[in-house]
């Protein structure tokens, strides 16, 4: 039974195996925010990176064989080979498009080998197959209709290399001139096939990320305003509070009697300390109309400025005279405006005794 715990328990490097291949995952794993460039970077790593896993064993393997014949250049290529893929899955600070065009340049090349050395019968064409769909899906429908063309141009060239006897496999005799192009066009006419849909839909794909993108960076634009707009909304209220307060503070302790009327409803709001000490209790006044205010010792004078506050005039300093709570009479130079409190108008008034 311990025996088998201890078989059943992971193994350190296992884990840490684990560990490394997730993180390299998450490190390509597209976001829903993602650009193009994501998309393309995300396949281009995973088609090279299941390379580097699956192709390091056969690779050693052709190394191993290829020294062991003598066949040191050989084996150099095939070393060759995996470092590019390496350096194409891992090398993140090459541009973009260059890690693509070797990737792409790599299996042309091996595709053109194989062609060369064994013929149709071997994977040659698949290798030319695959360069036109990297090229469709990494670099989009113009880099796949170029690639095609490509394989199209190199398998007419095989082909006449081969009529001409440059060209020597064991069954070159068994393959003639219409053989090869009939090879050719259906080997171009199924790559078409497959690639052309394939180059539509990455294309549409590419529309609608770059439509996504565009939204999504609208959207960041329409937040980072509505924050600003809702910094300065704040910053204004405090700033409109701020001077709110030093009114009421200066509307308070003001020497001058100041009371504050609505216009809408024709009555007393507020009035400050020296208005209820020279006219008697704020209580007397407070939601009461204006023409309750008989204080007016010359009725004319109020006429008067109650003409100018409705043909919006402002009263600076217009002497009038008025009785104060106690019926004296005193002398006092009157003003009055229009002001905004909260959204709604008002009239300050301002007495100064000058008896």
């Amino acid at each position: 039974m311990p025996n088998r715990e201890k078989q059943d328990r992971p193994r350190p490097w296992t884990k840490k195996g684990k560990q490394l291949f997730n993180r390299m995952l998450q490190r390509y794993a597209v976001s829903d925010d993602a650009s193009l460039k994501d998309w393309q970077l995300t396949i281009l790593f995973l088609t090279f990176f299941y390379m580097s896993i699956v192709g390091i064993i056969p690779c050693l393997t052709s190394v191993f064989l290829t020294i062991k014949m003598g066949q040191y250049h050989v084996a150099v290529f095939y070393l060759v080979i995996y470092i590019l893929i390496l350096l194409i899955t891992f090398g993140r600070s090459i541009p973009f498009k260059t890690r693509a065009a070797i990737g792409m340049i790599l299996f042309y090349i091996i595709g053109v080998i194989q062609l060369l050395k064994i013929g149709p019968t071997g994977s040659g064409r698949m290798y030319l197959f695959v360069f036109a769909i990297i090229a469709c899906l990494t670099l989009g429908l113009r880099a796949a209709l170029l690639a095609i063309l490509i394989d199209g141009i190199t398998l007419v060239g095989i082909g006449w290399l081969l009529y001409k006897g440059v060209i020597v496999w064991e069954y070159s005799h068994l393959i003639q001139a219409s053989h090869w192009a009939i090879i050719t066009i259906t080997f171009l006419f199924l790559s078409t096939l497959v690639i052309l849909p394939m180059a539509i839909v990455v294309s549409a794909r590419d529309k609608r990320l770059f439509r996504e993108i565009a939204l999504s960076e609208n959207l960041r634009r329409v937040n980072r305003q509505y924050k600003q707009e809702n910094i300065e909304r704040k910053l204004i209220e405090k700033e409109l509070k701020e001077s709110e307060e030093k009114f009421v503070k200066a509307f308070q302790i003001n020497p001058a009697a100041m009371a504050i009327i609505s216009l809408e409803k024709e009555c007393f709001i507020d009035v400050n300390d020296t208005f209820r000490h020279t006219f008697g209790d704020r209580d007397t006044y407070i939601g009461k109309p204006t023409e309750d205010f008989n204080v007016w010792v010359k009725p004319e004078e109020r006429a008067a400025i109650c003409r100018m506050v409705r043909e919006e005039t402002p009263v600076r300093n217009y002497e009038i005279s008025v009785y104060k709570a106690n019926r004296t009479i005193c002398r006092g130079l009157f003003s009055a405006d229009i002001i905004n409190l909260k959204g709604k108008k008002f009239l300050l008034v301002v007495m100064v005794d000058i008896s």
